[in-house]
């Protein structure tokens, strides 16, 4: 028996060895192998015999790149072993991430990045697609060539698509750099990659070659394929509408919109759910005769939604038609299929989009109809009180709304001890009493009672001790004596550094960078770092009329009235029925003029 096993080791050593010589042979071949080479290799992953198994397997690691599109291919073969290979290969072959061309940025980013985690590769792609001046691009190509997740490869692509619409457009030599990182491959989305490149030398054209991209991608999404997701098709649904809106491809534009919403639809979304991305893109792009293709497509689901009522309302208002926009929005107030939690939400966004005068009727609907002490009828008063009443003066208006609704609690027992014993429940019920306190104070300070106005506020800030508004009110209150001012002074450094915490532990969050910038523009701080954050609260949410007004504060705090009148001319555009915001201009315009005078 032992010489049987001597017999056998010494056949399986030879075996080894003439493998071993054959793959010493290939490796010192010349250049890349072949295509049928390679495609013979890839076959042979599937041969009965390991030994010729494993010396494809070897010899398309060694070839690496070369070999990286015939692998991508067969990962999907029908052969499961021959599928299985290719796809431990794949995560084998070395790739040279970092080329000489790259700029020393873009090395450290790059830095290691085959054995990062598919985690942390997304967030390198992320900072290559954010370089100034398309210093990623390449590298973006690379991924996109490489990456062996089909899903990182495309969200790296749709990083260079996105750089379309940086300002500067790439020359031709970025260009040609580009079409060398990608030459040869098919991978899909060196597809789009190769698109964006050719239609950068024909821009006004090439619209349509996008539609059969964007099908396969939603093909993928309903066959619940791992190498795409909703967020990247949606994505590349934006970026071929914005090219649609930049050279006015209005039909094209149509045939994009009826796929999101097809999409959203086959996703489990209601038809009228559905079409709200597709009303706000043309609201805010202004693609009237994509709407008018919209409304003709989807008559009933238009007239079934109190908010896509709302938006065409919208559409007539930014078109000039005052009187059809007036109807319309008659006809969504009457609407009476939504709850009350529902048409509270709806208002939300007619709110947002500028049309206070809109939402105040449906808030003043909503307190009428409930109970005081409905939530719904709770958040109603809240922005009734803050952004009508108290907009306009009236500020004692404002103060009765809340006030029933704390009466309505304290009258109740049970009820008040269920809200202090909730959290969440205790903070809203406690923040809608700082409120009242804060809107008797502002009608105190009409009534010129100082002392009071002082005692009210020093109640709400009590309460809700980061509202910045009721310390801009202590800063600014008449006839204070010194300790007051120091007391709010010393309020005001202790909040500013708790909002800096807060901005630290949450760096993207938008509102505390505003925040800060509000409370210090219109009291005492670093002025020329309020103007930093405001500047940065808006390219976090980039055009909203509530940080724009607080860059204009900004700018004035810092002596920049130029600037703080254009920008402030821009937050009133958003929100034209906010007098806060029109006041605050004025006083802008005011001083610009005191100073010519001067």
């Amino acid at each position: 028996m032992k010489n049987v096993f001597r017999t056998l080791a010494f056949l399986l050593t030879m075996t080894l060895l003439c493998a071993s010589d054959t793959l010493q042979a290939a490796h010192s071949s010349n250049g890349a192998a072949p295509n049928q080479t390679i495609d013979q290799l890839i076959a042979q992953l599937g041969d009965e015999q390991y030994l010729n198994r494993r010396s494809a397997e070897l010899r398309l690691i060694e070839l690496s790149a070369d070999a990286f599109d015939a692998l991508q291919a067969a990962a999907s073969h029908s052969d499961l072993e021959i599928a299985s290979r290719a796809a431990y290969i794949l995560h084998r072959i070395r790739i040279d991430w970092v080329r000489s061309g790259d700029s020393a940025e873009v090395q450290t980013i790059l830095q290691n990045y085959g054995n990062l985690s598919t985690e942390e590769r997304s967030e390198r792609i992320v900072v290559l697609g954010e370089l100034k001046t398309h210093h990623g691009l390449r590298a973006l190509c690379r991924i996109a060539r490489y990456d062996p997740s089909p899903l990182l490869a495309r969200t790296a692509a749709l990083g260079i698509l996105r750089s379309e619409m940086d300002p500067v457009v790439p020359t031709e030599p970025e260009l040609a750099a580009l079409a060398t990182e990608i030459q040869g491959s098919r991978r899909v989305p060196v597809e789009w990659i190769r698109l964006y490149v050719d239609q950068l030398k024909q821009p006004d054209e090439m619209g349509e070659a996008w539609l059969p991209l964007i099908d396969t991608e939603i093909e993928l999404l309903k066959e619940e394929s791992t190498e795409t997701s909703e967020p990247l098709v949606r994505d590349l649904l934006q970026f071929h509408l914005e090219r649609c809106a930049r050279f006015s491809h209005q039909n094209l534009a149509f045939e994009t919109l009826e796929r999101w919403v097809d999409m959203l639809i086959a996703q489990g979304a209601r038809e009228s759910e559905s079409l709200v991305p597709a009303l706000l893109w043309v609201l805010e792009n202004q693609q009237w005769e994509t709407l008018e293709a919209v409304e003709a497509h989807y008559p009933e689901q238009m007239r079934s939604s109190r908010l896509l009522i709302y938006l065409a309302a919208m559409a007539r208002t930014k078109q000039g038609k005052i009187d059809e926009a007036e109807e319309f929005a008659e006809q969504a107030f009457g609407h009476e299929e939504d709850s009350p939690a529902e048409r509270f939400l709806v208002t939300a966004i007619v709110e947002d989009l500028g049309r206070h005068d809109w939402a105040e009727r449906e808030w003043r609907y909503l307190v009428e109809t409930l109970p005081i002490v409905d939530e719904t009828s709770r958040r109603a008063r809240e922005q009734l009180a803050a952004l009508r009443l108290h907009d306009r003066g009236e500020d004692r208006a404002a103060a009765e709304l809340l006030i029933e609704y704390c009466d309505a609690v304290e009258a109740d027992p049970a009820l008040k001890k269920s809200m202090l014993t909730d959290r969440t429940k205790r903070y809203f019920f406690q923040r809608v009493g700082s409120q009242r306190d804060f809107f008797l104070a502002c009608h105190a300070e009409q009534q010129g009672d100082f002392a009071k106005q002082r005692q009210l506020l020093d109640a709400a800030i009590k309460v809700d001790p980061f509202n910045a508004d009721v310390l801009i009110a202590m800063y600014r209150s008449k006839n204070s004596d010194v300790a007051y001012r120091k007391r709010t002074a010393k309020l005001i450094r202790e909040v500013s550094k708790r909002v800096e915490s807060n901005i630290q532990q949450d760096p993207g969050n938008a509102q505390w960078y505003n925040h800060w910038a509000w409370l210090v523009s219109n009291t005492k701080g670093d002025y020329a770092k309020a103007v930093k954050y405001s500047l940065h609260s808006l390219e976090l949410s980039p055009d909203s009329p509530s940080l724009l007004d607080t860059l204009g504060r900004c700018y004035y705090a810092t002596g920049d009235l130029e600037n703080a009148i254009k920008v402030q001319r821009q937050a009133i555009e958003g929100h034209p029925h906010l007098l806060v915001m029109r006041r605050q201009l004025e006083l802008f315009e005011n001083q610009l003029a005191k100073q010519s005078q001067e």
